[in-house]
């Protein structure tokens, strides 16, 4: 079938033609408009309510229609050369021909069945494996972090402990992580992200065996070391988990499993809440920190049988340059200056020692971190005094809820629970509306101011506090959102990594040093109701930070790389102006 069009017509097309190519878009099921570029007339079609059902009555209808239409149109000339063997190609060709004259026509809507879903699990069983394999690395470290948190008052009666050593389990979990951002990262680039899991994981594992341990001697000491062990593999093993991830799945993708994570780690911090205290009613201390250990041994098992068959669930992904290619290229005029200058580089790589490489990196790094923007810096700060106001709340308010309000260790952490599964859902929603916002700065803003109400609503109402505590909550998520999505706008592509690091530095810093303040207070007065001022004062910090950015994201030249891409108008949106 050949389709041509005749550009030397000029004729309007008349009502004839109008009804047979609607005939023909009935046939594909669309709704659409023609612009014949000869005459800019339009040809339009109604709803289409009913389709045809029967592929033979659907293929002469086509031929009748062409035959039709062939006859009596001079703008669009369709031939056919008589091969039978050929006639179904030219019926899709000419159907081809009708959706790229009509941009707005869509294909027929597919209904959808059990057997299409079980169809899109076969054909994606690959990525949903690679999914399932990765995310289930992330979920120990959440529930071992927020373990002690879950269960406040069995930790410093089986312990002996009182409210300034509890917090230093935090402190002391945080401590090697304001270093070990960006130890873990480039140890990370040294030697892989394979055999770097396998060590964070491992140590992971090791943390939460002993933790089990201290629980069956009542050993303060072995369980504040088991936590160094968790920061130490805990935080590092996430950074592995985001570089499996980009590594494993396209750009397009990377979003979408990056929240999929982030909502299933949540998860972790939901069973500590939610189903910890439970496990504990039901066995005893020891089980349920043996069932911790269990946990996070079969994420290390996960993490082996990932590695294991990790080429073969590779997918959409270019597979290495065969060795023969490259004897091949030795044969062109520049093939052997090119492995000369490969192996040369190669061997200079090999003859330093890993100690060299790493301190090299190193020096990288601090490089970077000299030659960041003042926005940097500002936003940097800004996540420091904004992360602490929630993860302060986070550390204290089961202790405080069990005090005020006379609630249970179960009923206390299941507040936080139903804060954890909040969160986890308006994730990807606030991501969205981070991104169609386009103005990061507001964001942040909302979400702090978010946590400081939420807060102060604790302090000032003696009302049950879960509602201020699930708004708290989804502050932080909102900021954490806005934070997160502004690196790229302020910081070149090599320096991004070097960027969240510091993201990551300034929160490990303020989990090391607020439960230290917000305990002491607690031992001084006998409640927590200063320690809630200070994280409501860390928040309206945050706040004044923002003004900070905001004066010199005015000043970046270029608009692209402005977090905030628009002056705030708000009068627009009311029509006010």
């Amino acid at each position: 079938m050949n389709v041509t069009n005749n550009s030397n017509t000029n004729n309007n097309i008349d009502n004839n033609n109008n009804n047979e190519i609607s005939q023909v878009v009935k046939l594909v099921n669309s709704n659409y408009n023609i612009k014949e570029n000869s005459n800019e007339s339009l040809i339009s079609n109604d709803e289409v309510n009913s389709n045809y059902n029967n592929e033979r009555e659907e293929e002469e209808d086509i031929s009748l229609v062409i035959n039709n239409y062939n006859s009596q149109n001079s703008n669009i000339e369709i031939t056919t050369d008589g091969n039978d063997s050929n006639e179904d190609n030219e019926k899709e060709n000419f159907k081809d021909f009708i959706y790229e004259k009509t941009p707005t026509a869509k294909e027929p809507h597919k209904k959808f069945s059990i057997f299409s879903f079980f169809n899109l699990i076969r054909n994606n069983k690959k990525r949903i494996a690679t999914v399932f394999l990765i995310i289930n690395l992330g979920f120990p470290v959440f529930l071992s972090y927020n373990n002690p948190s879950s269960m406040v008052q069995i930790f410093k009666r089986e312990y002996s402990i009182d409210a300034t050593q509890f917090g230093r389990l935090y402190s002391i979990y945080a401590l090697p992580n304001v270093i070990m951002v960006f130890l873990g990262g480039i140890l990370v680039d040294l030697i892989g992200t394979n055999k770097s899991s396998l060590i964070f994981s491992t140590i992971l594992t090791i943390s939460t065996i002993l933790a089990a341990i201290s629980s069956s001697t009542h050993s303060y000491g072995l369980l504040m070391f088991s936590r160094v062990l968790l920061g130490l593999g805990g935080e590092s093993l996430l950074v592995c988990i985001a570089t499996f991830i980009t590594d494993m799945f396209e750009a397009n993708q990377v979003s979408l499993v990056m929240g999929i994570e982030a909502t299933w780690v949540q998860f972790g911090s939901l069973v500590a809440f939610g189903v910890l205290p439970s496990f504990y009613n039901a066995s005893s201390f020891p089980m349920t920190m043996w069932f911790i250990a269990i946990i996070a041994s079969i994420g290390s098992i996960l993490n082996i049988v990932f590695i294991i068959y990790q080429p073969k669930l590779r997918f959409n992904k270019e597979q290495p340059i065969p060795l023969e290619n490259i004897a091949d290229d030795e044969e062109t005029p520049y093939g052997e200056n090119s492995v000369a200058i490969d192996t040369e580089s190669q061997l200079s790589s090999e003859n330093k020692s890993f100690l060299v490489l790493f301190k090299e990196n190193i020096i990288q790094a601090f490089h970077i971190v000299k030659s960041m923007s003042m926005r940097t810096w500002v936003l940097t700060i800004v996540a420091f005094f904004g992360y602490s106001a929630f993860f302060g709340l986070d550390i204290i308010f089961t202790d405080m809820a069990i005090e005020r309000y006379n609630y249970s260790d179960a009923f206390a952490a299941g507040i936080m629970a139903s804060e954890t599964f909040t969160t986890g859902i308006v994730s990807p929603l606030f991501g969205i509306f981070v991104k169609k916002l386009k103005r990061n700065i507001l964001a942040m803003g909302i979400g702090i101011t978010m946590t400081m109400v939420g807060i102060f609503l604790i302090v000032v109402t003696d009302v049950m506090p879960m509602a201020f505590v699930i708004l708290s909550g989804c502050g932080y998520t909102l900021m954490s959102n806005a934070i997160y999505s502004s690196i790229p706008l302020i910081v070149e592509e090599d320096g991004m990594g070097t960027a969240y690091g510091c993201i990551g530095t300034s929160y490990n810093i303020g989990i090391v040093l607020f439960p230290l303040f917000l305990t002491y207070f607690r031992s001084k007065t006998g409640d927590y109701i200063i320690s809630m001022w200070i994280l409501i004062l860390s928040s309206a910090i945050a706040i004044v930070c923002l003004f900070i950015l905001k004066y010199f994201d005015k000043k970046e030249p270029n608009h692209l790389k402005r977090l905030d891409h628009n002056d705030y108008n708000f009068l627009k949106y009311f029509k006010l102006k």
